[in-house]
């Protein structure tokens, strides 16, 4: 049954088989089916059930003009602050990821996705309060089983050419089949990868993507616990 497209795994309890499939892909019940007769087994009921989701959203913050150092993409020492701002906004568990360039990735740990609506005005205040201001605001849907680690790069020995902005890396790492999301640290070369489900090949297919940048990746591919 594992060897059937798009299928990442299968679970046996007493009679009854629970089919997970890989990112997007789907399963006809003719297929299964065929598969399990084919093995010699004998088919009951079929029954598909929506994939578990989980609510994520996805803000971008700057500096308010008139904070100490100007307005701009926030600083990455604000990451516990913010992540605590944020909290106290949505008031639901929750894990916070801040990237160097202002974007903050929020995955809410119960469903449904909050009204923006009622959210907005609650987050500005809670970040103007911390020197911030709220400039995107939006919701995604991840597969419930989505996974996060962190890739280092480094400039392979011998690569020619100019050296790689950290936005052509994280555009690179961000076409990734598999990738949700990325978020730059401030080192430039380092990257909080958010998958679909986790990746036990996220190395390998990170390198291969920046490869024609003139980097590889410097180290295995860690999980690293979310910021407060």
């Amino acid at each position: 049954m594992t060897k059937l497209a798009g299928v990442a795994d299968l679970a046996f309890d007493c009679k009854s088989a629970t089919i997970r499939m890989a990112g997007a892909a789907t399963l006809e019940e003719k297929v299964v089916r065929a598969a399990i007769e084919g093995a010699g087994f004998k088919t009951g009921t079929f029954a598909a059930q929506a994939r578990p989701m989980l609510p994520v959203l996805r803000v971008r913050v700057v500096r308010n003009a008139n904070a100490p150092g100007g307005g701009g993409a926030a600083a990455v020492d604000a990451t516990e602050p913010l992540g605590k701002a944020i909290g106290s906004a949505v008031s639901r568990p929750l894990k916070t990821d801040v990237g160097a360039d202002g974007w903050v990735i929020v995955r809410l740990l119960d469903a449904p996705l909050p009204d923006l609506a009622a959210l907005k005005p609650l987050l500005k205040r809670e970040l103007a309060a911390i020197g911030l201001e709220l400039a995107t605001l939006e919701t995604e849907q991840w597969p419930a089983t989505a996974d996060r680690a962190v890739v280092e790069l480094r400039r392979r020995v011998g690569a020619k050419g100019e050296l790689a902005t950290t936005a052509a890396l994280a555009e690179r790492l961000a076409a990734l089949p598999q990738a949700c999301a990325v978020l730059p640290h401030a080192d430039g070369t380092s990257f909080t990868v958010f998958t679909r489900e986790p990746c036990a090949n996220l190395v390998a297919r990170a390198g291969e993507q920046v490869a024609s940048l003139g980097y590889e990746v410097a180290a295995n591919a860690a999980k690293e616990k979310s910021a407060p």
